[in-house]
This record gives structure tokens, C-alpha cells and sequence, in this order.
């Protein structure tokens, strides 16, 4: 698998034919994760692992596999290894996808990397073209648990006033949590 290299479709796609292919490999990914030959867990996990890594050269935009993918290597037990695979599939497919990217940032944040989950959830404050007061919400909420001092969320939360994703329920949140 050259990860340099983007999954692009093989030929171009009806609607018809994509929802085909995703059924097909969900079919797939269900018989692999079944374990029909009876495989001891390290040889299954390398099998079902190939066949995500199949599955996204083909689909790599459809980013419901890449999550599954991330979301079978955490329940494995691979937690560096979902990461890695989460944040492939947000820089490089779904580098909008505003959900993914916040659960990047909640990850960071739970694996105890609170420097890596503010960066990202600036770095979706400053990608967003939409109002996203989701994201800072979630950063003015990090901001609080994991500085010592209560005046770098209120700072943060000043400077955000004046931008379009300080909305009424940024506001809410941030009283709520003063209060």
C-alpha cells in the first residue's frame, strides 16, 4: 500500500455503480471480520487490516470505511494505529468533514495530548468556510480542563468574539462554564 499515493476511483461512477461497490465491500468486510477460516487473532487482524487498506484504494472517499477501519483497529486494542489511520483519512480524503475532524480532536484530547487536539480544533476554526461555534466550543472547553490558569480560556473566548463562529450558544457554553 503506497500511503504517498491518493485513492482515486478506477473509472468514473454512476450513483448505481458506487453504491454497488460499497456494498460489495461492506459484504466483504463483514465475511473477513466474521472469521470464517477460523484464523487465530494476529493472522485475522493482519487479513482484515489488508482488506480495509484494499477497500480504501478503492474508496477512499467514502469515508464510513476509513472511520469503520479506525474504529476496528481502537476495538482491537491498536489505538496508534487508528489514529495514524484517522488522520490519513481526514488530511487526505475528507479534509472538510468538520465531524471527523472534531473526533480527531477528541481522541488527542483523550489520549492525553491536549497540545494536538487545540491545534486541531484551531485548525477548524481557520479551515472552516462555514460557522462552526461547535469547534470552539470544544476548544474553550479544553482550554479550561487543561490550563492551569482560567484567564487563557477567557482570553481565547475574547478574541473569538468578533469571528463568525462566535454564536449565541458559544456564549451560552462559556457562561455556563464560568458559572
Amino acid at each position: 500500500l503506497d500511503t504517498t499515493q491518493p485513492a482515486l476511483p478506477v473509472k468514473a461512477m454512476t450513483t448505481t455503480m458506487a453504491q454497488n461497490l460499497r456494498k460489495k465491500w461492506n459484504t466483504i468486510l463483514l465475511y473477513e471480520k466474521s472469521n470464517p477460516l477460523a484464523f487465530p487473532p494476529n493472522n485475522l487482524g493482519a487479513r482484515v487490516a489488508f482488506v480495509y487498506q484494499q477497500c480504501l484504494l478503492q474508496c477512499g472517499y467514502h469515508v464510513d470505511f476509513g472511520f469503520g477501519f479506525c474504529t476496528w483497529l481502537d476495538q482491537t486494542g491498536q489505538q496508534a494505529e487508528a489514529l495514524q489511520v484517522l488522520e490519513v483519512v481526514v488530511r487526505r480524503y475528507a479534509p472538510k468533514d468538520v465531524l471527523l475532524r472534531l473526533t480527531l480532536a477528541q481522541i488527542h484530547e483523550e489520549r492525553s495530548d491536549g497540545d494536538a487536539a487545540a491545534a486541531e480544533y484551531e485548525s477548524i476554526l481557520a479551515d472552516s468556510v462555514d460557522l462552526c461555534p461547535l469547534a470552539l466550543i470544544h476548544l474553550l472547553r479544553l482550554l479550561r480542563r487543561t490550563k492551569p490558569d482560567p484567564g487563557h480560556a477567557r482570553k481565547r473566548f475574547l478574541e473569538a468574539v468578533g469571528t463568525k463562529h462566535c454564536t449565541w450558544e458559544v456564549f451560552v457554553a462559556f457562561a455556563r462554564s464560568e458559572w
